[in-house]
């Protein structure tokens, strides 16, 4: 995931989306390091379990993966993930 201060640019996500879209595996990975550590931070609010944490966090990102072409918009995917 990514490091606390690691600049992101104010496109990458849109162009994240357009290579996940796509199916770039190198696009979905660093969409996964982007927001992988928030993701995992709401799957702990409901589970202290840190195994079942990451198992929910990886199901969200695969059916992320797999409704992308529903989000056109980096706020609509930002709502979109934590309701998944």
């Amino acid at each position: 995931m990514i490091s606390k201060g690691q600049n992101i640019s104010k496109d990458e996500p849109q162009q994240l989306i357009k290579g996940c879209l796509s199916g770039d595996r190198s696009g979905q990975r660093r969409f996964y390091d982007l927001y992988g550590s928030k993701v995992i931070a709401i799957c702990l609010r409901y589970s202290k379990n840190r195994e079942e944490a990451e198992e929910v966090m990886q199901d969200c990102f695969l059916q992320l993966y797999k409704c992308i072409k529903q989000y056109n918009k980096l706020d609509l995917l930002r709502v979109s993930y934590v309701k998944l």
